[in-house]
């Protein structure tokens, strides 16, 4: 026969026991990416990140001449970008239609973060605009080929 003080300790082992099993067993939780979609399209396939290829500059609702060295720019899923003038740095997306660019200036040394509002995403078209200047930029993309 067991005495009150072992009833009371098998009491609470049992009751531990049973705190462990339904704190384990409670489905836990994954924090997701909000920008998930939006990230995959400005990156492309892991194996081959899209080449995002300038086509178009409008500086206050006025087309500006066509460059002449054609500019392609990637984004790549380890948070980091580049382009084909040797131009590098890092970018994360901040809200479903922002990404930030943050890259050391190459006559000041200064660390800056560019802000761009995508105006327009998709895996045939990208459109960045910032300000600079008082005047509106848009830089408009497509996959280069």
């Amino acid at each position: 026969m067991k005495t009150n003080k072992q009833r009371g300790f098998t009491r609470a082992i049992l009751g531990i026991l049973v705190v462990l099993v339904m704190a384990t067993s409670c489905t836990k939780g994954y924090i997701t990416d909000p920008y998930i979609d939006q990230k995959n399209i400005l990156t492309g396939p892991a194996e081959t990140p899209t080449h995002w290829k300038l086509v178009q500059i409008v500086k206050d609702n006025l087309l500006q001449d066509t460059l002449p060295n054609t500019l392609t720019k990637q984004y790549l899923r380890v948070g980091q970008f580049k382009d084909n003038q040797g131009f590098n740095g890092n970018w994360r997306m901040t809200a479903k239609d922002a990404v930030v660019e943050t890259y050391t200036n190459c006559i000041s040394g200064a660390i800056v973060d560019q802000t761009y509002r995508i105006k327009s995403l998709s895996s045939f078209y990208l459109k960045l605009c910032y300000q600079s200047g008082g005047k509106n930029i848009e830089l408009v993309y497509e996959p280069a080929l």
